[in-house]
């Protein structure tokens, strides 16, 4: 039986520090031979090199740099938001996971140093873990396929206290259709109420969880804003009608083009910053 680990779970890293990052120098090689889901120690994945479970969730070792997950139908649930051409995923032999970009330089860890012999496996529920010997789960990503429909992530957005969601539209006028709204009604299992003013076409519609599980991990990296999901009164044809989009006014910190950037590794077909005043990102 393996163990598992939820999205709550406090060995879910999302910010490492790499100061003081040690990278062992014994020769690496990658798992080879038939596709595995699973790396031990002195293992890697070059750039294009992938682990993969039986039931057809992939983590992969993309050629830009990025490491990201995806769950069956080609859907990415998880990125390490790293963007260095050529990096390679490293299991080094103290048991720290590492990234390493060209020049020898880390880029992304999960901290686990210190626990020789350690492995990663990318379990079938899809939570990657670092599990030291002995099977000790050290560190996850904590993606759970097996339970993150809408209403699980809506009531996981609700919870995350980095998360704000407007209870008025941009134009001013108050509905049942605002940010909040739509993931109240989604976390208490009803569809989101879009919007019957200047053109939006009123009704519901059930939210994505693609844009849901994108929204709940950006804000799990920082501060955020949602002005609009299905609500509002946008172009024809918007995937806000879909319950495929996001808009976002504020970012904690972090610039337009981060969020961008970070929507389009989650798997967005579009992102962009709009208008001047707020990002938009579809799936």
């Amino acid at each position: 039986m393996r163990q598992h680990l939820g999205r709550a779970a406090a060995l879910a890293v999302t910010a490492l520090s790499l100061v003081g990052l040690a990278i062992t120098t014994a020769p690496a090689a990658y798992a080879g031979g038939p596709e595995t889901n699973n790396l031990q120690q002195n293992e890697q994945l070059n750039p294009g090199q992938r682990l993969v479970t039986g039931n057809n969730i992939a983590l992969v070792m993309q050629s830009d740099g990025n490491l990201v997950e995806y769950a069956p139908g080609n859907r990415a649930v998880w990125a390490s938001g790293t963007n260095r051409a050529g990096s390679v995923l490293k299991m080094q032999s103290d048991g720290n996971l590492v990234i390493i970009a060209p020049g020898n330089v880390p880029v992304w860890a999960t901290g686990t140093g210190g626990n020789p012999g350690a492995g990663l496996e990318l379990q079938t529920d899809g939570n990657a873990v670092v599990y030291a010997q002995g099977h000790v789960a050290k560190w996850a990503n904590g993606v759970n396929l097996n339970s993150t429909p809408a209403r699980d992530l809506a009531n996981t957005i609700l919870n995350n206290r980095n998360i704000a969601l407007q209870t008025v539209h941009v134009s001013g006028v108050r509905d049942n259709a605002t940010a909040r709204q739509n993931v109240v009604d989604t976390a208490e299992g009803r569809q989101a109420a879009r919007s019957a003013y200047g053109g939006a076409p009123g009704g519901s519609v059930a939210l994505d969880t693609r844009m849901l599980s994108a929204l709940q991990q950006i804000g799990s990296e920082g501060g955020l804003r949602v002005s609009e999901i299905a609500g509002g009164s946008h172009s024809a044809g918007s995937k806000h009608y879909d319950g495929r989009a996001f808009d976002l006014d504020q970012y904690g910190g972090r610039s337009t083009t981060t969020i961008v950037n970070r929507c389009k590794q989650l798997g967005a077909s579009y992102a962009a910053f709009e208008n001047g005043n707020h990002v938009h990102c579809q799936w």
